[in-house]
């Protein structure tokens, strides 16, 4: 007998190469629903189902086009299109809700009434990520009309911890990976003594909190110790030139270099060459104290141990190569940092165990299998 089928709505532009994680993580979500499934997203050139074009609406990001696209156009268009009949399940990545996201929701629901319908939150609660004059409207207007999604949503899906939202139903869940297509570390380095190598890969934003482990640099160097600490940021964001002064002004020196965003086989060096990787450290302060990052699941697959602030349901603090820091305004206790790999960390075992760890735990195709066992 064959699964029940999957429609995803993918608000999201696939175009958009900032969007480059958040897109692969949709396709992998749709390529490991049971049954398979649908796809609907947005490029440049309008509206795609399954990498095809059946709304032409060609337009440039951030655009006036783009916002016509997303409130006026998209919407009704799919209400017309989609043939809701032929699915079990319509799946929805969520973005600020306004009238017409309702009204396709209310179609979806009255042409097929036991279709269930599954919202999933990248952040919730997501308000404090909202600022500024140009989101001032957005968020009044989704704040309004996402009140009215829970007569027609069957399940909200999100990375935290509340079991009901906007009335509704609420399912926790953590991020995945697609753990085949993520290279373990091909070379492990030699656990040194004298020296820690940390690596930050991003798109830097405050709530990375790298600011915490410069702090923490800074006292630590104070203390004249025979491990050297080297830190590598590679990425690029709003939070970085405060950063980069702050290093300038503590006189870390060349203990911290940054460079331009990376990847392929030049990330996958930088990763090779160093000894941890640094997660997400200040997500408390847009009032998440459990998350579920993407890189941290990259690094789980990657083999290679991290350090990260708060709670992330995947890797709790006992686990071997996770180093947690409290979800506050402290300093990463750096002397502790390198204890704790110096005792627990041994390189070539640790990558083979966290590989492992990420096959059964961390892959795509286990979180949803967990999550279509929920009830969904």
């Amino acid at each position: 007998m064959d699964q029940p089928k999957t429609l995803f709505y993918f608000r999201t532009h696939f175009d958009d190469a900032a969007n480059l994680g958040v897109v692969n993580k949709c396709r992998a979500i749709a390529q490991a629903a049971p049954g398979g499934g649908d796809v609907v997203y947005f490029t440049q050139s309008g509206i795609c189902f399954n990498g095809t074009v059946v709304c032409a609406f060609p337009h440039r990001k951030r655009s006036v086009r783009h916002l016509w696209l997303y409130y006026a156009v998209a919407d009704r268009f799919l209400a017309r299109f989609i043939p809701f009949e032929q699915y079990h399940t319509f799946y929805i990545r969520h973005l600020p809700a306004h009238p017409l996201f309702i009204y396709l929701l209310s179609v979806a629901k009255k042409r097929h009434p036991n279709l269930r319908i599954i919202v999933e939150f990248p952040t919730w609660p997501y308000d404090a990520e909202m600022t500024g004059w140009k989101q001032r409207p957005v968020a009044w207007l989704d704040r309004w009309w996402r009140k009215k999604m829970s007569a027609y949503v069957d399940i909200y899906c999100h990375y935290g911890v509340e079991t009901e939202i906007l009335g509704q139903k609420a399912i926790p869940m953590c991020n995945g990976i697609e753990v085949a297509r993520t290279p373990v570390r091909a070379v492990v380095p030699v656990k040194e003594k004298t020296r820690l190598r940390l690596l930050a890969i991003g798109s830097w934003s405050a709530w990375h909190g790298l600011d915490r482990l410069i702090k923490g640099l800074v006292a630590y160097q104070s203390t004249r110790p025979e491990c050297r600490v080297e830190l590598t940021i590679a990425g690029e964001g709003s939070a970085l030139a405060a950063w980069k002064q702050e290093v300038a002004d503590s006189g870390l020196g060349d203990a911290v270099r940054f460079l331009p965003p990376v990847s392929g086989a030049a990330l996958d060096q930088l990763f090779e060459e160093a000894d941890m990787a640094v997660g997400s450290l200040a997500l408390h302060r847009i009032g998440l104290y459990t998350a579920s990052p993407l890189k941290h699941r990259e690094y789980g697959a990657r083999g290679i141990p991290f350090l990260f602030g708060g709670h992330d349901g995947d890797f709790p603090a006992h686990l071997p190569f996770v180093f947690v820091c409290p979800p506050d305004e402290s300093a990463v206790d750096v002397a502790a940092l390198v204890d704790f790999f110096q005792r627990r960390i041994e390189p070539e075992t640790t990558a083979a165990e966290m590989r492992i760890y990420a096959e059964n735990h961390l892959d795509w195709g286990a979180k949803m299998a967990v999550l279509y066992k929920k009830g969904v």
